[in-house]
This record gives structure tokens, C-alpha cells and sequence, in this order.
């Protein structure tokens, strides 16, 4: 047996083609046999691929002999030994729990990159992994095993385990029903599907384009506490820090709401929440079929969630889209509900179409929305048929590109609304009458004055409601209402003229509509 003792030796792992894995400074030994060598040493770590760094002691082992090496040998009065597996193989493995950094986020282990025919295969053990927020750990998962891949296009693979922790669900608002999560990452700008080691053997995954490193929790309940309203989504759910922030990404959500005792579904829900070391805010939208109320909707419902107690506005990057997360001040306790391109009827008076923001007032025991470029029809309709044309029987005036704040009140199996709209008006089904100008619609159907302020979904824009003591429904339930506007331009048989417009009209839903 030639024994040999190396310094300051450099080496490489590749493809055939690309360095892919750099091991400098190595110092160990080398023996050669008739029929082989052995070689072992330890040195610095370096990956070429984009995203990925390793921190730590690495080794290298090299075996061709086909047969287990245990030899002890003195070199300059110092012992030395190398104990290494039967070969043939050649393998660079962490010294000791060594760190994978992908993103900026660190993957903790025991790492061996072992050279195979195309690919360097990586398998990991005691893989721990911690996500933060403002310094404070969310998550922490531990005690994983599983295998990757690594190529000069980069790393991907996955492994799941039990050992995992969210800390202070309390606080933040939010609980799962899950026992396993399952880390994910891919530092490739492509999907990939391939077959890893989950730890219970092979399992095929598909994986997302990177780059990322996360982890997920597959089909299971996540349920959600904010302005006093609780929530429970069923999906897949992702966490991933970015920048120093846990963000939870949402697919496939399917969850069932409750807004003042009615009830309504979302189909194929996703969004995201910034997980702050206080709370969570965020946004989630989905397919719905509702009918909450006396409000028949259809379309897209959009909730926004905050319990931090304060202001949010940050931006999350989500399948090559950005989301903005942004709530004021006043909107640090907060469960609303928007309905985009939804279809409202109040009380068989108004017909309110667009997206709105609903939002429960605990405090008052009614909800306020609140929208922008709305269409509101007043009149006998509706304004358009379901495929979007005007409907010829159609007679009254529509308000497009409309600002509407809506309240309303739910006392047993009554339902009623205090309304202000404005927007251009125009007339619908009248021959030989045109309108055109700015008007402003108010009707209240209750008994209650309101003096409110919404802020738009998404935006620091608000929009007021105000009704006076006076301004409300009378005893005999005849709604209040007040059609006013300025400057409109009025055809009518051959003559056009600009005048002011004032309608004061106080009138009963005779069929009694709820």
C-alpha cells in the first residue's frame, strides 16, 4: 500500500461537462492499492450554481477499490486513519451539521453530494429548517430526511417530517389541522416532476418553478380569527421567507364564511398573508356562489383579513404577479369581505353592479361595503340581461362609473339599507328623453341615522355614508330618499336645456321585500 498525505488540494464535482461543487484547501490522505485507491480529506466547500451557497466542513471520499477501507497509519509521529465504505463511488459529505443556503434562507444537516452518471444526488439527514419574521422564528421544522438533485440548471428535491412548530398560533391568528408538512424547494426557473425520498420511500413530486425553499402543508384546514369573524380554508398552503419576512401562500382553497349568521362558499381560493410576529394580514380570492341576505351575488369574492393591530402595506410576489397587501390604521382588526363583478338588489329599488367591499362592524351589529366604478340602476329592470346586453323593458336611470357606499342592517329575517351612490347618469328605456351629468342617489330603507367612513379594499381611499335624524325611513317603514344633481344636461321633445335637479320622493316597497 502507497500512502500519501495531500494539502492544500482542490477538486471538483460536475456533470461531465460543468464544476458544479468546489472543495479548496483540502488536506487528508491518499492511499493506492493494486486494485484501487481510497482517498479522504476535508476542505472548504464552493457551489456554481445560481441561488445556492453550502457553509461548513465538507470531506471528500474517494473509493475504487469494490471493498471497504479501515487502515491506521503514522505519518510524521501523527496517527492517522481512513475508514470509508466499499466503492466504487466518489462523494463529497458534510463534516458535521453543515448549512444549505438557497434564497437567503438556510436548510440545516448532514449533506452528501455523491456523482452519478448525469447528476450529483444529494442525500440529507437531520434537515432542520427555521422561517422568521422580524427576528422572530414563525416556523421550525426538524428531524427531515430525503434526497435531491443537483444539475448546472440547480437544485431541487423535498422530504417531509412531523417534527415541526408554529409558534404562537394564538397570537397570530391562526391554527392548521395538519401532522406532516413537506419542504419544498427549486432553485430552477422551471417545473420539474421527479421521484424523491420523502423518508418513507420514493414518492414522484411536481414542483413549481424556482426559486424557492418552503415549506408546505398539503391538503388541510387552516383556520383563521380577525375583526371578530372566524374562518376555516381548506387547501394547500405554503410558507416562505422573503427579505426577512414569512409570507403563507393559498391554492385550491375552498372555505365556507360566516358574516352575520348567513353563509356563503368560495371555490378555487388563492392570495397570500405577510406573517408578522403580531399577526397576519393579507388577501384571498375565489370563485363564489352566495346569496347572503337579500344580496344575490355572483362572481369573485375577495376577503381581507388583518388582526395585527395596525397598519400593513408591503407586496408580495405570487405566481409571477405581485399582490400589495395594504390596510390603514384603522383597519388593524379586520375581516372584510369584497364582491367583484357581483350583482346587488336592494330591497327591490336599487340594483348595485361592480365589486364592493363588505365589512362587519361588531360594534354596531351591521356591515358597511363600500366600491368604485360601479353601475347602480334605478328603476324597473334589471339594466342588462345575463349575457351583458341591455334589457328592453328596461325603464329608469343608470349610474355608471359609480362611488357607492352601502350599509346594511339584518334583524331576524329582515333585511334593510341605507345607500349613497354617485355617477353619470344616463336613461334607460324612456324614448325621447336624454340625461346626462353627475347625479347623486341616497335612500335610506331603515330607521337609523349613520354617520360612517369605509376604506376601499386595497386602497387608502375612503368613502363616507351620512344619514341624519331625518334622513331615515318613518314608522310606516317609507324609505328615505334624495335623487340631486348639477349642471345636467335635458333633451326632451326637440329642446335641450341645462338644469339643476333636486328629487325629494318618499316610497314603500309594496310587496315587502326583505
Amino acid at each position: 500500500v502507497l500512502r500519501l498525505s495531500i494539502s492544500q488540494a482542490e477538486t471538483s464535482l460536475g456533470d461531465g461537462t460543468n464544476a458544479l461543487l468546489s472543495l479548496s484547501g483540502a488536506q487528508g490522505d491518499l492511499l493506492v492499492f493494486e486494485n484501487g485507491i481510497a482517498v479522504s480529506m476535508e476542505g472548504t466547500l464552493e457551489a456554481a450554481i445560481p441561488g445556492v451557497s453550502l457553509e461548513g466542513s465538507y470531506g471528500l471520499e474517494i473509493n475504487t477499490t469494490g471493498r471497504e477501507v479501515d487502515e491506521t497509519f503514522v505519518v510524521f509521529d501523527e496517527s492517522r486513519s481512513i475508514q470509508i465504505r466499499a466503492g466504487p463511488y466518489v462523494q463529497i459529505a458534510s463534516v458535521a451539521s453543515t448549512q444549505l443556503v438557497i434564497g437567503g434562507q438556510s436548510l440545516s444537516g448532514n449533506f452528501e453530494f455523491i456523482k452519478t452518471d448525469e447528476v450529483i444526488q444529494v442525500n440529507a439527514r437531520d434537515l432542520a429548517l427555521e422561517l422568521q419574521s422580524g427576528g422572530v422564528t414563525i416556523v421550525q421544522v426538524s428531524e427531515g430526511v430525503g434526497t435531491f438533485e443537483l444539475n448546472d440548471e440547480g437544485l431541487i428535491g423535498a422530504f417531509e417530517t412531523g417534527a415541526f412548530v408554529i409558534q404562537d398560533q394564538e397570537t397570530l391568528g391562526f391554527s392548521f389541522t395538519a401532522s406532516t408538512v413537506r419542504v419544498e424547494l427549486n432553485t430552477r426557473s422551471s417545473a420539474v416532476e421527479n421521484e424523491f425520498n420523502m423518508g418513507a420511500g420514493p414518492e414522484r413530486i411536481a414542483l413549481p418553478a424556482g426559486p424557492y425553499l418552503r415549506v408546505a402543508i398539503l391538503d388541510t384546514q387552516l383556520n383563521l380569527e380577525a375583526g371578530g369573524t372566524s374562518a376555516a380554508l381548506e387547501g394547500d398552503f405554503f410558507f416562505e421567507q422573503v427579505d426577512g419576512v414569512t409570507r403563507l401562500a393559498m391554492s385550491g382553497v375552498t372555505v365556507a364564511l360566516e358574516i352575520e349568521g348567513e353563509s356563503a362558499s368560495m371555490i378555487n381560493g388563492q392570495g397570500a398573508l405577510v406573517v408578522q410576529p403580531n399577526g397576519i394580514a393579507g388577501t384571498l380570492s375565489g370563485d363564489l356562489g352566495v346569496a347572503v341576505g337579500g344580496l344575490s351575488a355572483g362572481g369573485t369574492l375577495i376577503v381581507r383579513i388583518n388582526n395585527t393591530g395596525g397598519a400593513v402595506d408591503t407586496s408580495i410576489g405570487l405566481d409571477g404577479s405581485t399582490i400589495r397587501v395594504l390596510f390603514t390604521a384603522d383597519e388593524g382588526s379586520l375581516f372584510s369581505v369584497s364582491l367583484a363583478n357581483a350583482s346587488i338588489n336592494v330591497g327591490n329599488i336599487l340594483t348595485v353592479e361592480g365589486s364592493l367591499t363588505f365589512e362587519t362592524r361588531t360594534d354596531e351589529e351591521y356591515e358597511v361595503a363600500a366600491g368604485l366604478g360601479l353601475t347602480v340602476f334605478i328603476g324597473d329592470g334589471p339594466a342588462t340581461l345575463a349575457d351583458g346586453t341591455t334589457n328592453p323593458l328596461a325603464k329608469g336611470m343608470l349610474l355608471t362609473d359609480a362611488s357607492v357606499a352601502l350599509i346594511r342592517i339584518t334583524e331576524g329575517t329582515v333585511t334593510r339599507y341605507a345607500i349613497d351612490a354617485e355617477g353619470t347618469v344616463s336613461v334607460v328605456g324612456i324614448e325621447g328623453v336624454v340625461l346626462g351629468g353627475a347625479i347623486r342617489v341616497r335612500v335610506n330603507t331603515t330607521e337609523t341615522a349613520f354617520d360612517e367612513t369605509v376604506t376601499l379594499a386595497g386602497t387608502s381611499l375612503e368613502r363616507s355614508i351620512v344619514f341624519g335624524a331625518e334622513e331615515v325611513a318613518d314608522e310606516e317603514g317609507t324609505p328615505y330618499a334624495l335623487i340631486s344633481g348639477l349642471g345636467l344636461n335635458v333633451e326632451a321633445l326637440g329642446q335641450a336645456l341645462t338644469a339643476d335637479l333636486v328629487v325629494e320622493r318618499r316610497f314603500r316597497d309594496v310587496n315587502n321585500t326583505p
